[in-house]
């Protein structure tokens, strides 16, 4: 039961009482009493106030759900008791076996790439003139296009002799000497006028008053500078005594480079190198062999090649051609996973640089073999540069315990006592590498 429907019964209750009350006050004192009368219609109407719960809510179908079949249980099954399980001990885990890779065929690494440069013959002149009397002086100017190196010389007198004599421009003489001594070897500017005097020897005066003398002034000039970087054999030559050609080189990488003049018709050369301060790194006489110089990558050197004191008589009328080889240190190359390179030493002092980087720890053993002349030293260092091992090929392998992901550097270099024919003739060989 709801308060509502309570407090209704309650006014039912009171409705009732107002209506005995003034039915009983009619017969008593003959008079209707409205007062009750109006109350009670009052309480009655209020009670007609309709609320929530009096409202009946919509009836909804009832649903009935299908039967269910009932399923028969299954018979039970009668098991016999599982004995307990016994101890057994658990094998240990077999451990699986790691694949190690196999091996690369050996790597097969060429001969430095010839690559040639054929540089023509210096520039030269002739003036001819005539000697026709005694005190006589003739008078040539030049001016050169670059500095270097000059010579005059005087040829084909019919009779007696003439002294040369260069001044500057500002008549300052640089060089004196009579044509039977030969010629005048000077340094000259380029851009610089000089006045070449050319006059009748005192002693020869008498013939020359009635036969008239001619003579050639021949004049050399020097080559300009060649920039031989990219190139191996320079073809080039020497044409007049105490001639200079002068060459420039930039290394592309460190390391070690040859350069060796050969095929000379006569005479011989010296060969200096210098840095870009001017510095003097290495000088020496063609007769003695090449130069071998660790150089800098990116780094700009000068070449100079000049004919030697000595040789010197039969250049000015009879070039002697020659050719400048130049050996390139290689690029270092790795040959991590192979089981060998096949390589070469070309030059005097030729170092070759591999990196190894090891793929499993334990002894790992390198081997030369197969070179055709001289021998080699095989060197191995960590990746801090210590030293592992070092080794004269002729006292066979090396065994070194190695570690696995490391790098390793091996450099091959060219033994000392080994290096007569390795300056034009190649001796290969085969690095082998056993792996654990």
């Amino acid at each position: 039961m709801t308060l509502w429907s309570a407090i209704r019964i309650i006014l039912y209750i009171i409705t009732g009482i107002c209506i005995l009350v003034g039915i009983i006050k009619y017969f008593r004192d003959e008079e209707v009493s409205w007062t009750s009368f109006f109350f009670a219609v009052l309480v009655f109407l209020i009670t007609l106030i309709p609320v929530e719960s009096d409202v009946e809510p919509p009836r909804v179908p009832e649903v009935t759900p299908p039967p269910i079949e009932s399923t028969p249980e299954p018979a039970p099954v009668l098991t016999s008791p599982t004995p307990a399980p016994e101890n057994t001990p658990t094998p240990a885990p077999v451990p699986t076996p790691t694949t190690l890779p196999t091996p690369h065929p050996p790597l097969n690494i060429g001969l430095s790439t010839v690559v040639p440069l054929s540089i023509s013959m210096g520039t030269s002149e002739e003036r001819v003139g005539n000697m026709t009397h005694s005190g006589q002086v003739d008078e040539h100017f030049f001016t050169p296009n670059i500095d270097g190196n000059y010579r005059f010389v005087i040829a084909d007198l019919v009779s007696g002799g003439v002294d040369v004599r260069i001044t500057d421009s500002n008549g300052f003489q640089l060089e004196n000497r009579n044509s039977a001594d030969g010629g005048i070897n000077l340094t000259l500017e380029g851009g610089t006028t000089y006045t070449i005097r050319i006059s009748w020897r005192s002693g020869s005066a008498t013939r020359v008053n009635t036969i008239a003398s001619s003579y050639t002034l021949r004049i050399w000039h020097q080559k300009p500078t060649v920039d031989t970087s990219e190139y191996t054999e320079i073809s080039d030559s020497m044409q007049f005594s105490s001639q200079i050609n002068n060459y420039t080189f930039t290394a592309t990488r460190d390391g070690e480079h040859r350069f060796v003049v050969s095929g000379l018709t006569s005479g011989g050369v010296d060969v200096r190198i210098t840095n870009s301060d001017g510095f003097q790194l290495a000088h020496r006489n063609s007769a003695d062999g090449g130069i071998g110089i660790t150089l800098t990558a990116g780094t700009t050197y000068s070449i100079r090649v000049s004919w030697r004191s000595g040789s010197a008589t039969r250049v000015n009328t009879v070039a002697s051609s020659y050719l400048l080889r130049v050996w390139y240190q290689k690029p270092t190359v790795d040959i991590s996973g192979y089981s060998g390179v096949t390589d070469s030493m070309q030059f005097i002092g030729q170092v070759n640089n591999y990196t190894f980087t090891a793929d499993r720890n334990g002894e790992h053993r390198f081997a030369i073999s197969g070179l055709t002349s001289g021998g080699v030293d095989v060197r191995i260092t960590d990746s801090s540069g210590f030293q592992l091992a070092n080794r004269n090929s002729a006292d066979g392998g090396i065994t070194v315990s190695l570690d696995a992901g490391t790098t390793y550097t091996i450099r091959v270099s060219w033994r000392s006592g080994s290096a007569t024919r390795v300056n034009t003739v190649a001796s290969p060989y085969t690095l082998s590498i056993t792996y654990p």
